[in-house]
């Protein structure tokens, strides 16, 4: 008598420990963004059940789509802080001095720049930058 394969939400189950401290792992062990990332990987799971084939390695694959959820929620931190780059504390300073349009120019070109290198850092670089501004 053959075994019946094991279903998704026994190989979730047993590999569920593991999940957590990856996530928390991904997340410079920050509980409630490694909580949130468990949760967005679990609904990505529960969407894409019906693509799970029997027989591959179900372990790389849910660590797979953990990974790519990760880099999804940076990518949208980093055109979160792409659009958010001139703040209202900036604007309102710009407005209240006596500057010329040249300077103003000046200043914003330089903000401009600061941001694009930001967004050039490396991941690891980048979750540091953006924790900070998010207040962790």
């Amino acid at each position: 008598m053959e075994k019946e394969p094991k279903k998704l939400e026994a190989h979730i189950k047993d590999i569920t420990p593991n999940l957590e401290r990856y996530a928390l792992k991904l997340n410079n062990y920050h509980v409630e963004d490694a909580k949130d990332l468990y949760q967005e990987t679990m609904l990505k799971l529960i969407r894409f059940q019906n693509s799970f084939e029997e027989g591959t390695n179900v372990k790389a694959w849910i660590f797979k789509i953990m990974h790519n959820k990760h880099v999804d929620i940076i990518r949208k931190k980093k055109r979160l802080l792409t659009t958010e780059a001139l703040d209202d504390q900036t604007h309102d300073f710009l407005l209240s001095t006596n500057i010329d349009n040249n300077q103003h120019e000046l200043i914003l070109n330089q903000e401009q720049k600061l941001v694009e290198q930001i967004l050039s850092l490396d991941v690891p670089y980048l979750e540091y930058v953006l924790m900070h501004e998010e207040g962790y």
